[in-house]
């Protein structure tokens, strides 16, 4: 019995820590990520829902800068526990995460331009159908795409990995300056560039090809 009500009294606890808190930030076009959240995107009416412990809440803003939905920690306050984020949005051209957080996506994106930057030592993993695509990454997190694009731009700077070889594309440029890598899909014409001791893995049959390597990296066909 004793045992039965310390359980109880710890979930009781949990039930009160945390919490949740619907906000409507208006509307945005773009999302981006400052700090350490667990990011989930999802098709729908625009809105965001905020699960985080109870006394944090008001310290974790989520506030529409210029079109885009910024989210970030007010001040230098401390965070406690895990905190995650979903974000419904309606339609959506431009993700960013600014440290060591998580953005995901359920579904796919279906979008005209799609641009993704990551600054940082997060992860970024994304289904997209676009017209125009960019990735870009600059330190050592990994950004992980899928879907179909008709032109593909990649960036990677540092030790990151950018892993776009699922993300069916017709015309890729891609770059790596440092000691990341990059894999990417061109069925119909590739620019590939590296300056440094990364590496850039390409896969498909594109008719066009231009590669050039600066330092001990290497570009590979698949």
């Amino acid at each position: 019995m004793k045992n039965a009500i310390q359980v109880l009294v710890v979930f009781m606890f949990s039930m009160f820590a945390h919490a949740q808190d619907k906000r409507n930030p208006g509307h945005f076009t773009g999302v981006e990520v400052r700090g350490a959240f667990d990011v989930v995107l999802m098709k729908g009416t625009e809105g965001v829902t905020v699960h985080a412990d109870k006394s944090t809440l008001q310290y974790i803003k989520t506030e529409v800068q210029n079109g885009i939905l910024a989210i970030y920690v007010e001040g230098k306050h401390n965070i406690k526990g895990d905190v995650k984020i979903e974000v419904s949005y309606e339609t959506l051209s431009q993700v960013i995460l600014n440290g060591s957080g998580d953005i995901v996506n359920e579904g796919k994106i279906d979008t005209q331009n799609m641009n993704v930057q990551l600054i940082g030592s997060g992860d970024i993993t994304l289904s997209i159908q676009a017209e125009n695509m960019k990735a870009s990454l600059d330190g050592s997190g990994d950004i992980k795409l899928e879907g179909k694009a008709t032109n593909f731009k990649a960036d990677v700077t540092g030790s990151g990995d950018l892993e776009a070889h699922k993300l069916q594309a017709q015309n890729v440029k891609a770059k790596v300056i440092g000691s990341g890598d990059c894999s990417v899909y061109a069925a119909a014409a590739i620019q590939a560039f590296v300056e440094g001791s990364g590496d850039i893995t390409y896969y498909g049959n594109p008719p066009a090809e231009e590669t050039k390597v600066s330092g001990s990296g290497s570009i590979d066909k698949k």
